[in-house]
């Protein structure tokens, strides 16, 4: 409803989701002309020009963001800010594109996601083709990818080190989904989940 006040809007997705990207974030303008809209994912990596051409974004953010988010939605909503030290950010100034180094998580650890804040049956109840009709959850065990794969843009920059979440958080966090919204299945959906024997 365009009564209803929001803050900032957020969509991200990979090249492969421009044209919804696009879409939706000119849909949401037409409607919320002054809401700032923020777009990331691989689909800023490539090419910006066209993203702030095509779509209605207003900053960029090209990375992961969980260390400088904060700072991301206060420039966004009009806060003074030395956007040159935010890593990650692609902003418009004086008719030019700039844009600062990737951003990388420090401590991908550091970061769980909240499940007791979001209505999870939404997510879990969706039974898919890889989930054979139970109910799962999309979930990463690492971040990165230590090989240079020419057809992958995730093997570039700050991304060839791989990252590992704690075991021993990922097996709280599963056997609290498990408990409190019955997931059944779990699919890994990360960059290379097979890497070591060990790590299995």
């Amino acid at each position: 409803s365009s009564k209803t006040r929001y803050d900032c809007f957020a969509i991200g997705g990979l090249i492969s989701s421009y044209e919804a990207i696009a879409e939706t974030t000119n849909t949401l303008r037409e409607t919320f002309q002054t809401t700032p809209i923020l777009v990331g994912g691989k689909v800023c990596k490539i090419n910006p020009e066209l993203l702030f051409s095509r779509t209605s974004a207003d900053l960029l953010v090209d990375g992961e963001a969980e260390d400088t988010i904060a700072d991301i939605l206060a420039i966004a909503c009009g806060a003074e800010r030395d956007k040159t030290l935010i890593p990650g950010l692609i902003y418009r100034e004086q008719g030019r594109i700039l844009r600062n180094p990737e951003g990388i998580t420090a401590d991908i650890n550091a970061y769980q996601i909240p499940y007791h804040r979001f209505s999870m049956e939404r997510y879990v109840s969706r039974m898919g083709i890889q989930s054979n009709g139970k109910r799962s959850l999309n979930m990463i065990s690492s971040r990165g990818c230590p090989f240079t794969c020419t057809f992958c843009n995730f093997s570039s920059g700050l991304f060839r080190k791989i990252r590992l979440y704690d075991a021993a958080v990922l097996e709280s966090e599963i056997r609290d989904l498990k408990e409190h919204h019955a997931l059944q299945h779990i699919f890994f959906n990360e960059d290379i989940f097979a890497l070591t024997e060990n790590r299995l």
